[in-house]
């Protein structure tokens, strides 16, 4: 069972790879060993025919393995992997690779791309706090570079219906370990004392607004499978089974971006789906479009058990979470407000705008605004990691990262305007909405938002042929 991206993206051996990515999560769960053998495994059988490929104009393979390893993203963090298999590992693989792959493409670099790029690099030589480290450079520089070369390099192809497809199978799996890993190292239920704020524990010791992130990508993608007929697991009712774990483990986390994400991309893959059909007068057309609210409903009532029985669990918190309240709100001794209700995260869009009113044109600097917002505290000083990509951009790049984010918002339009002849226009728009939805909450920390909008930018390029 050779781990080529050929065998794992074959819908015919879906059962087979299910298996062993669950097993590999049950294994991950307890040493990291497993998965950093498998890591170098598929290295070692996919790096080199991917670029023999990209070298003679097909992009195909070279997409189904960033996609694949980008989806084991919070293992290599669960796991504790690091160094063989570094903690942002997604975030190299992909500078590293889109700079190899652009290197051997044959494509004119897509404009967009290049656009991006200069507007990004500039901040990366200035630091307003004069207390940037490599962390900062990795968390707020890293993610921003992998969407600009990711749109100079994807901006030139499109693969067909089947490889999209594929490689929406293909970072599922690895999701799916994800979720096997997170899943058995969340303590008994009995045993945990449910707070109205994010849990540790039941994001398997790893970053909650992370962890929910990729569970909440998750559910979308088994979603997808459902509506789609892909069968991820080999077996439709495996799949909404699955599904339901997705739900169950992101509600626990009880960080609500992950499930927002998810719910608004669901309800974007139905709505388009049946907006692009709402003009044909083809019988079967018409029958697609009510088979999607068929899904749909069926999609809610699975969230609706789901969030029920974690109610049940938390004793009533969950409902509470999702209300806004936290245990300052729910004792009586704190008002509740819209920083409270968001978690911070006005707050901290009002601190990132500070800094932006100080250096309006140019921006603090990569990884400057922290520490700078730390500056316009009052009392005890704490650090706080970006989690809103727009304020980010603002109070770091100035006036040139709210051009670099009107033209991420410009590739949206463009792939709504071009939906009748995008190949799965659906499916790549509600990819598009969850990145964007993704950045309001968890900044671009995770492969999700980068990763996402590069693929999109497939939208802007002429079709490629079917053969993979």
């Amino acid at each position: 069972m050779k781990p080529t991206l050929q065998n794992i993206s074959d819908p015919q051996q879906a059962i087979k790879w299910t298996i062993f990515h669950t097993v590999l999560g049950v294994i991950s769960a307890f040493t990291p060993w497993g998965f950093i053998l498998y890591f170098y495994a598929v290295l070692l059988y996919n790096f080199g025919p991917s670029i023999k490929a990209l070298s003679k104009g097909s992009i195909v393979l070279f997409t189904l393995l960033l996609g694949y390893l980008q989806g084991f993203e919070q293992i290599a963090k669960v796991s504790r992997t690091s160094p063989y298999v570094p903690s942002e590992s997604a975030k190299y693989i992909s500078i590293i690779f889109t700079l190899v792959a652009l290197f051997v493409s044959r494509k004119q670099q897509n404009a967009l791309g290049i656009a991006l790029l200069v507007l990004i690099l500039p901040a990366i030589f200035y630091d307003r706090s004069g207390e940037r480290g490599w962390a900062e450079v990795v968390n707020h520089f890293l993610s921003p570079l992998a969407v600009a070369l990711g749109v100079m390099l994807w901006g030139g192809y499109r693969p067909s219906e089947q490889s999209i497809s594929r490689l929406m199978r293909v970072i599922w799996f690895g999701l799916l370990t994800v979720l096997v890993a997170v899943y058995i190292r969340t303590p008994d239920y009995d045993s945990l004392d449910f707070d109205l704020e994010a849990n540790r524990s039941t994001a398997g010791g790893g970053s909650t607004n992370q962890v929910s992130t990729a569970l909440g990508f998750g559910m979308f993608l088994t979603f997808y499978a459902i509506y789609k007929r892909q069968k991820f697991s080999g077996n439709r009712f495996v799949d909404m089974g699955i599904m339901g774990l997705f739900a169950l483990q992101t509600l626990l986390t009880f960080s609500r971006g992950g499930m927002f994400g998810a719910v608004i991309a669901i309800a974007t893959l139905v709505g388009a789906s049946i907006l692009s059909k709402q003009n044909s007068s083809d019988r079967k057309a018409n029958r697609k479009k009510n088979l999607a609210i068929v899904y749909l409903a069926a999609g809610v009532v699975i969230l609706y058990l789901v969030f029920n029985v974690v109610d049940n669990i938390t004793g009533g918190k969950l409902t509470q979470r999702y209300q806004g309240e936290t245990e300052g709100t729910a004792g009586g001794y704190a008002e509740k407000d819209l920083n409270r209700i968001t978690s911070g995260r006005s707050g901290i869009i009002e601190d990132d705008l500070q800094v932006w009113s100080d250096f309006p044109v140019f921006g603090s600097g990569i990884g400057a605004s922290p520490y700078l917002r730390m500056k316009n505290q009052s009392g005890d000083l704490f650090y706080i990691t970006p989690h809103i990509e727009i304020s980010r951009l603002l109070a770091e790049h100035g006036l040139l990262g709210l051009a670099y984010f009107i033209l991420l918002m410009y590739l949206g339009w463009r792939i709504w305007v071009r939906r009748n002849r995008i190949p799965y226009s659906d499916v790549i728009f509600a990819l598009y909405i969850l990145a964007f939805v993704s950045s309001f909450h968890s900044a671009m920390r995770t492969f999700v938002t980068p990763f996402l909008l590069s693929i999109c930018a497939m939208s802007l390029s002429k079709p490629e042929s079917k053969r993979a």
